[in-house]
C-alpha cells in the first residue's frame, strides 16, 4: 500500500510572502518617496535617492524569483525578511515605517508581526525540501531580473535638481521628489550647493553672513523653533526663511504663527508640486559664503521632551 507524499506547502508560503512584498515595493515605486525609508537608513553612505531606487529593484526581482523559482528564492527571501526586521526594530517607537508610504502610516511593532509571521510560514514549510516546479523557460528569470532592477530607476524619473532654461529657477515641474540633504552643503561655498540652483536670481542678492531655515507651513517644530528665535532676536543677524510649499498647505493646518520680522528677514519659496525630502526645520549658517554649520530636524529631540 503505498503512502501518499507529503503536503508541498513551500511554494505557496514562499509566494504569499513575495505578494506581500510586491505590494510594498508597488506603493513605493508609485507614490513613495525616499522621505518614506526609516531614518536608519538615510545614514547610510549611499544616496538616500539610490538606495529608494535600488532597492525598489530589489524587491521586485526577488518577487519574480519567488513567482518563477521559489525553490531558489526561498533563502534570499528569508534573508530580506530577516533584514526587514532588523531596521524595524530599530524604528520602534516612530509613528510609521514607511513601508506602504506615507498613505498609509503602518507602526513598526505591526509590520515587524507581520513579516515575522510570513518569515516563520515560509521556514515551516521547509523549503528546502521541497520539489516545486518552475514556471517558464530557465532564461526567463536573469532577463526580468535585470528589467525589474533598473526599472525604478527610469519610473521615478531623474530628481536632481536643474536650472530652467531661461536662468528663472529650478525646473521642477514632472518631479516626485526633490532632495534637499541640508547637511552635505557643510564647509561648501554656498554658490556650489544645490541652493544656488534652486535660486539662481536671488543668490547673488542674498547675505553672505546670516541664518537660513526650511520651513513648511504645518510643521508644529518648525512654530517652535521659530519661536525660539523670535525670543532671542536681537536682529544683529540676517535670517533668510525658505518656505517648502505643499498643495495641502490651508488656514486649518497652518502651524507656524510667529517669526522674526524686520529688515533683516528675507523670505523665498519653493512651489508646491514635488515633495521635498528634508526633516523641517532645517538650517544652515552662513559665514563669508561658507556654510559652517548644517542641520536638519533642529531641536526635535529637545520639543518632543
Amino acid at each position: 500500500m503505498s503512502s501518499k507524499a507529503p503536503l508541498d506547502l513551500a511554494p505557496l508560503a514562499i509566494r504569499l510572502a513575495a505578494l506581500w512584498v510586491l505590494a510594498g515595493a508597488l506603493f513605493k515605486l508609485i507614490a513613495g518617496t525616499p522621505a518614506d525609508l526609516p531614518p536608519v537608513l538615510h545614514e547610510l553612505p549611499i544616496g538616500v535617492d539610490l538606495f529608494f531606487k535600488l532597492a525598489i529593484g530589489i524587491e521586485l526581482v526577488l518577487v519574480c524569483m519567488a513567482l518563477l523559482r521559489p525553490k531558489l528564492a526561498w533563502l534570499p527571501l528569508v534573508g530580506l525578511f530577516l533584514v526587514f526586521d532588523a531596521i524595524l526594530a530599530m524604528s520602534l517607537g516612530e509613528e510609521s515605517c514607511g513601508c506602504f508610504g506615507a498613505s498609509i502610516p503602518i507602526p513598526p511593532a505591526t509590520m515587524m508581526g507581520i513579516d515575522t509571521l510570513l518569515l516563520l510560514a515560509i521556514i515551516f514549510s521547509r523549503p528546502w525540501n521541497s520539489e516545486a516546479k518552475g514556471i517558464g523557460p530557465a532564461p526567463l528569470l536573469p532577463v526580468l531580473g535585470l528589467v525589474l532592477l533598473i526599472f525604478p530607476y527610469f519610473y521615478v524619473g531623474d530628481n536632481t535638481i536643474n536650472p530652467k532654461e531661461d536662468g528663472s529657477g529650478p525646473e521642477l515641474d514632472g518631479k516626485r521628489y526633490v532632495i534637499l540633504d541640508v547637511e552635505s552643503w557643510k564647509d561648501q561655498m554656498i554658490y556650489e550647493t544645490e541652493f544656488a540652483a534652486l535660486f539662481p536670481a536671488e543668490i547673488e542678492t542674498l547675505p553672505t553672513d546670516g541664518l537660513f531655515v526650511f520651513w513648511r507651513w504645518d510643521c508644529d517644530h518648525c512654530a517652535k523653533h521659530f519661536i525660539d528665535l523670535v525670543n532671542t532676536d536681537d536682529r544683529s543677524q540676517p535670517f533668510v526663511f525658505v518656505r517648502l510649499k505643499k498643495d495641502t498647505d490651508n488656514d486649518e493646518n497652518k502651524a507656524v504663527s510667529a517669526m522674526p520680522t524686520g529688515g533683516h528677514v528675507t523670505h523665498l519659496e519653493l512651489p508646491a508640486g514635488p515633495q521635498y525630502v528634508i526633516e523641517t526645520p532645517a538650517e544652515f549658517v552662513l559665514e563669508g559664503g561658507t556654510v559652517v554649520r548644517a542641520e536638519e530636524g533642529v531641536g526635535k529631540d529637545e520639543h518632543e521632551e
